[in-house]
């Protein structure tokens, strides 16, 4: 399969026979010369399956449940659980405090557990972008420079896991009982068109799922916040968003209505967007939170017009370059948990889980390079990490 480069950080995976709409690629040459052959199989699988008008590759590409972790998969017509995933509506938020960062340079607090895999809690350092416009948008989101913020990874957990499997499986089972093929061979890319009562069925637990992870989400900051104010009592925090990467939702894309899925992708719509009209990001679009990893750091983003050739979309963060099992097989715990001491990086586990280190990561900056150099997305400020939670429970996603 060969991709084709239109720019510095985009280009097009033809499909076979130039059968439709190439499927659209962001990622400079570093990232695009890297996306193993299953990646882009997969992209092209779910660019054929039927109803589907429209598949964007992000920089953080890599293999995932039928379609790829990192894409954006739009259709006028059919509902796809596989480019949902199994964490349906796994998602990031960022509390930011009013606690300075000298306050808690001695202080450490241990705060729950977060699941498996990539989830995490992370207490970050703000760092504003010193850009005026980006000073100002970084403002009108809440954020404040040199204080201390924290970021969360987490989703539906394992009421989402069985929500998901039991609506595969019982996809599943009509399609046998339909003779239906599935797309390119591949039961991950079950489907139900809209307006069936399987549709329907999917997207009623689809909901569940997310209101679940909702929830989940804002009782962790409330949690996370009485946590620092036992040790810093008198701080204040503010949510600043909760946004997700792993959920269907009806849009307005090309000028019709269209379920866009996106699997480990995030949405990014920039100021002047109708949806936004009576919001507070009306003007400057809705923050964007993309985790890196914690020696690289993560960034909040704020769309730009550009985001429209991605179906609004960006990555959701750095994506592995290494699957789990290759990343315990290749690299050294000692050398992780020495990184990790070497930024002063505190973290809640004896030894980091390896299959979760940085080096089992794409390179975040050119990750990031991808992104601003398309014209999806620039960067309003810069999260430091501090201090990191993680459960070595079996990963979620």
């Amino acid at each position: 399969m060969t991709l084709h480069k239109t720019d510095e950080a985009l280009g097009f995976l033809p499909l076979p026979g130039d059968a439709g709409k190439p499927i659209t690629v962001v990622g400079t040459d570093a990232i695009r010369d890297n996306f193993d052959e299953m990646c882009l199989q997969q992209a092209l699988n779910s660019r054929m399956a039927p109803g589907v008008t429209d598949v964007i590759l992000n920089p953080d590409g890599h293999a995932g449940y039928g379609a790829p972790v990192g894409c954006v998969m739009v259709s006028p017509t059919h509902i796809y659980p596989g480019p949902v995933g199994v964490d349906i509506k796994c998602s990031m938020s960022l509390l930011q405090l009013d606690i300075p960062e000298d306050a808690i340079a001695d202080k450490v607090g241990q705060l729950g557990s977060y699941g498996g895999g990539n989830h995490f809690g992370e207490c970050e350092i703000t760092r504003v972008n010193d850009r005026p416009s980006m000073q100002a948008t970084a403002d009108s989101f809440g954020l404040k420079d040199g204080h201390v913020s924290f970021l969360s990874h987490c989703g539906s957990r394992g009421f989402g896991n069985l929500l998901a499997m039991a609506q595969f499986k019982d996809l599943e089972r009509k399609f046998e009982k339909w003779s239906t093929p599935y797309p390119s061979g591949d039961k991950k890319l079950v489907y139900a068109p809209l307006g069936t009562p399987e549709a329907d069925a999917y997207l009623d637990d689809m909901a569940l799922g997310a209101n679940f992870a909702t929830v989940n989400h804002l009782l962790i900051n409330a949690l996370v916040l009485e946590a620092f104010q036992e040790i810093l009592p008198g701080g204040k925090g503010r949510l600043v968003y909760f946004i997700s990467h792993n959920i269907a939702r009806e849009e307005i894309i090309d000028g019709r209505k269209n379920w866009v899925h996106r699997k480990g992708a995030t949405r990014a719509i920039p100021g002047g967007h109708f949806s936004l009209a009576g919001t507070p990001f009306a003007e400057t679009g809705h923050p964007i939170l993309l985790p890196g990893n914690p020696r690289d750091g993560s960034v909040v983003m704020v769309a730009k017009a550009g985001a429209e050739r991605s179906a609004w979309s960006v990555n959701h963060g750095a994506g592995r370059q290494m699957g789990r099992k290759h990343a315990a097989r290749t690299l050294d715990q000692k050398s992780v948990d020495a990184d990790f001491d070497a930024h002063d990086i505190l973290s809640n586990c004896r030894k980091y889980p390896i299959d979760e280190a940085p080096d089992a990561y794409k390179n975040f900056p050119e990750v990031l390079r991808s992104v601003e150099s398309a014209g999806l997305a620039e960067t309003v400020a810069k999260l430091q990490a501090r201090f990191v939670i993680k459960d070595e429970a079996a990963a979620d996603d």
